[in-house]
């Protein structure tokens, strides 16, 4: 989150920062990233100049607590 304050690279930084808060209010205590893929890998094709990144991450509970 640090990185797309500053250099403005998440058209999705409200939603992260909301999905992560509500995450650790049910108990949340890490993420994982599970894949990572931009639209110039999906779609080669296209300008280089313009694309977005996608991310599949997963929150974990301890264990008992969900």
């Amino acid at each position: 989150m640090d990185r797309a304050r500053q250099d403005h690279s998440a058209c999705g930084a409200g939603a992260v920062a909301a999905t992560t808060a509500y995450c650790r209010a049910l108990g949340a205590s890490k993420g994982a990233l599970l894949q990572h893929v931009t639209s110039h890998e999906v779609y080669p094709e296209r300008r280089v100049t313009s694309f977005v990144g996608y991310a599949a991450i997963v929150f974990e509970a301890p264990q008992g607590e969900r």
